[in-house]
């Protein structure tokens, strides 16, 4: 579990410390205050920086896009500059050692991600048959050195990344980078199971893979149980394909979830019982594919009625302590931060934090985005007094 929190140069952060996260953690803040960065921070550090993990979290904003290199003399030369999204201000840093850093405070597990320039060089070394050989290497160049275009030689870019078990570059003009990737060990050796809920619903093909591996397991009871939060009467659910269904020109492999109620001799299809469903659904399978990691929800009130969120906070507290999932999820909503409240403060086996994100007042630090929490006790006094944490 992470215990502390430090995002550095990401995105809206120049520097954000979080110095107690609980095994449940909700984040709250107006718009624009980073709700959403943290998020997006802890996949990349779950990955441990796995390329395709930050170019599917760009391509979600639009911003996989590439341009002409401003550092190459041929304008043919193009370069994948998405990855300058990450930075503050959208730009590379126009110095070096600004990198941006994502992990505990005491650099214990982090992932950091460096805008790098370098030459790239021939040597040569001698095998142990004494045959002279030659091998390609990066020369690092400073940003600032004055041999930078020296000579009509212009460096290539690429983003450095590092963690405590390894480090790799990923070059970001010419070639696609996957082909120019320094691969070491499988990225399932590396990762921290996770999985990222978005604010509008996973598909469901993702579901119906999630339902595979939890059918016929202690996961089903808890998905009935979720269900029931909304209908009382549904007493199973099953994934079919598409082709079974009153829609069978679509595609085969597409399924869709069907659920039956107590009572009625037919399944019908969960969608037609409301987004409020699906959402439970999701909530619970997310919580068995991400056991033992971190399960990330953005908006966790999408779909829920008000009056069922504190029982739908009391089964994901419950689940994160079971399956030892640590939980991030963001809100607008009092309705969801009363719930939560409630839920944690009847919880005292699961340790829940609230924190909120927003523009500091104190002299010399204004607008710097920083984090105020709440614990247990804290959230139980301002829930009932009826004080604004939002």
């Amino acid at each position: 579990m992470i215990d502390t929190l430090t995002i550095r140069n990401f995105r809206l952060f120049d520097e954000l410390e979080i110095p107690r996260l609980g095994q449940v953690n909700l984040i709250v803040g107006k718009n624009n205050s980073g709700k959403s960065s943290v998020l997006e921070a802890l996949t990349i550090y779950a990955s441990q920086g796995e390329p395709s993990t930050l170019l599917s979290i760009l391509g979600s904003h639009d911003e996989n896009l590439r341009f002409d290199n401003p550092l190459s003399g041929s304008p043919q030369e193009t370069i994948d500059s998405s990855f300058r999204h990450f930075f503050p201000g959208r730009r590379f840093p126009d110095a070096d050692g600004k990198s941006i850093y994502i992990g505990d405070a005491q650099q214990q597990s982090y992932i950091q991600l460096e805008h790098r320039l370098f030459f790239e060089v021939f040597e040569e070394f001698t095998d142990e048959t004494g045959e002279t050989l030659r091998r390609r290497k990066r020369s690092p160049v400073e940003k600032n050195s004055p041999d930078l275009f020296s000579n009509d030689v212009h460096p290539e870019q690429a983003l450095f990344l590092s963690t405590k078990q390894r480090a790799f570059w990923l070059d970001l003009a010419d070639m696609p980078m996957s082909r120019r990737l320094f691969r070491s060990t499988p990225a399932e050796t590396r990762a921290i199971p996770h999985v990222h809920v978005p604010t509008d619903f996973i598909t469901v093909d993702q579901l119906a893979a999630m339902w595979d591996r939890a059918a016929l397991t202690d996961a089903e009871n808890y998905l009935l149980r979720a269900l029931r939060i909304i209908e009382p009467e549904v007493s199973g659910l099953a994934f079919v394909r598409k082709e079974e269904t009153l829609r069978p020109r679509e595609d085969s492999r597409s399924r869709v979830a069907i659920i039956k109620l107590e009572g009625q001799s037919s399944p019908i299809p969960l969608a037609s019982m409301g987004d409020g469903m699906t959402r439970l659904l999701q909530l619970v399978l997310s919580l068995f594919s991400a056991k033992g990691g971190l399960l990330l929800l953005d908006e966790f009130e999408n779909g829920l009625h008000y009056s069922v969120q504190q029982q739908a906070w009391d089964l994901v507290l419950h689940l994160a302590k079971e399956l030892d999932v640590q939980v991030f999820a963001t809100t607008h909503s009092s309705d969801c931060i009363n719930a939560f409240s409630n839920s944690s403060v009847g919880d005292t086996s699961t340790d829940s934090v609230l924190f909120r994100l927003g523009r500091s007042v104190m002299e010399g630090e204004e607008n710097k985005l920083i984090a105020t929490l709440f614990d247990e006790e804290k959230l139980g006094r301002l829930t009932q007094a009826s004080i604004e944490v939002r």
